[in-house]
């Protein structure tokens, strides 16, 4: 992957975050709901960089103490939540430990 920074979403980013939710659950043919989503856009993906970002993600809820994470995931997403450990389940769960709960 080059030519992408990982950063974190600063105020000014709300507009593109919003327009990615609405995407993202068009995609999976589901409604919005008031939940956090990443989404990586159709022209950017399959460039790492919905790994670089859930890797960032993940590298921060561990330096924030959590223990897991949960969510939901596209059909096209899982086999990446899968390769970063994460389980499938109704939604898809990344536990520090590597230990499925």
């Amino acid at each position: 992957m080059t030519g992408y920074i990982i950063r974190r979403t600063i105020e000014s980013d709300a507009a593109v975050i919003a327009r990615h939710r609405v995407s993202m659950f068009r995609d999976m043919g589901e409604v919005p709901t008031q939940a956090v989503n990443v989404y990586t856009e159709p022209g950017s993906r399959r460039r790492g960089i919905a790994r670089a970002l859930m890797q960032a993600m993940m590298e921060w809820a561990r330096d924030q103490g959590f223990d897991r994470l949960l969510l939901h995931a596209s059909d096209g997403a899982r086999p990446l939540y899968r390769s970063l450990g994460f389980s499938p389940t109704n939604e898809m769960r990344w536990s520090i430990d590597g230990r499925e709960s």
